[in-house]
């Protein structure tokens, strides 16, 4: 079972303050529609699926903002693969074993809180025009894997200690 799923034709649909422990499937995942908002979510435990993600490649207007990924391994924080333009942002994510944040098409990735990841974030060739800007990353993460061309990176880090890690 998914924590919450968004089925094809489900436009404009809201989660919001939800918590979602030890799904079998993904923790929310939009099935291609528009204008879909996912907020204030806690999710933790998912073991073998992508905690959020948006499909399909299509729909627009997505928003998945002000989330709390934490506990889970084997699978991707937050997994993009919906419509371009999306708004990925103010999320903290610990603890996975892939990509905190995966995209592969053009999205706006600011402000995230990135620690305890395998990868950090990864817009995919295809994410052609991203900018991924105020990541942050505590604890040492790799801070970007693959890479559109285009993309606007800038981030910041907590001390010089951790760039003199990271080099």
């Amino acid at each position: 079972m998914h924590g919450v799923y968004i089925d094809t034709g489900s436009p404009n649909a809201q989660v919001l303050y939800n918590t979602t422990s030890d799904p079998n499937w993904q923790g929310i995942s939009n099935q291609g529609n528009s204008g879909v908002e996912i907020s204030h979510s806690h999710i933790t435990g998912v073991t073998t699926q992508q905690l959020i993600e948006s499909t399909s490649h299509s729909g627009t207007d997505i928003e998945i903002t002000y989330n709390v990924i934490y506990g889970c391994t084997g699978a991707k924080g937050i997994n993009y693969w919906g419509g371009a333009d999306a708004v990925i942002s103010c999320n903290e994510i610990s603890g996975t074993t892939h990509e905190a944040i995966f995209s592969d098409t053009k999205a706006t990735i600011t402000d995230n809180e990135i620690s305890d990841c395998m990868r950090g974030v990864s817009p995919y060739p295809s994410a052609d025009g991203s900018t991924v800007s105020g990541t942050r990353y505590p604890i040492a993460t790799t801070a970007f894997t693959y890479m559109a061309s285009r993309t606007l990176i800038s981030w910041r880090m907590r001390s010089l200690a951790q760039l003199t890690r990271a080099s």
